[in-house]
């Protein structure tokens, strides 16, 4: 895989805001929340983007950053309300990055230079 420039990376942040947004909402429940772990995601990530111009999968590192913000966020609140304890957290980011992967292989070819996941939206929620 060749170096991504920066800003490749950073449109590939940009077009993951959705996902990203709600697999941190699965994470934390809080809309609140989401919001201010988005934030944080976001800012880890570009203190970081010299890194991901080496890094194989984009929206996996994405995530993976996600959940560990998500977790951060959860362990403040642990100090003064009652959450989910970290396997039930776990459990939820793994379920949530299986549906991701899933959605990631059915897929079709983004034009040369663009992650193709960044060309197709975040599914919807039947009601």
């Amino acid at each position: 895989m060749s170096r991504l420039t920066k800003e490749q990376v950073m449109n590939h942040i940009i077009m993951q805001q959705p996902r990203l947004r709600a697999y941190i909402q699965s994470l934390v429940i809080d809309w609140h929340a989401t919001e201010d772990v988005l934030q944080q995601t976001n800012m880890t990530l570009l203190k970081k983007v010299e890194e991901a111009g080496r890094v194989e999968n984009l929206t996996a590192w994405a995530y993976r950053v996600a959940f560990y913000e998500a977790a951060n966020h959860r362990q403040k609140l642990g100090r003064d309300h009652v959450v989910f304890d970290e396997a039930m957290a776990q459990r939820v980011a793994e379920v949530a990055e299986q549906r991701l992967e899933k959605l990631l292989t059915t897929t079709t070819a983004a034009p040369s230079g663009t992650p193709a996941s960044a060309t197709n939206p975040p599914p919807r929620c039947s009601s």
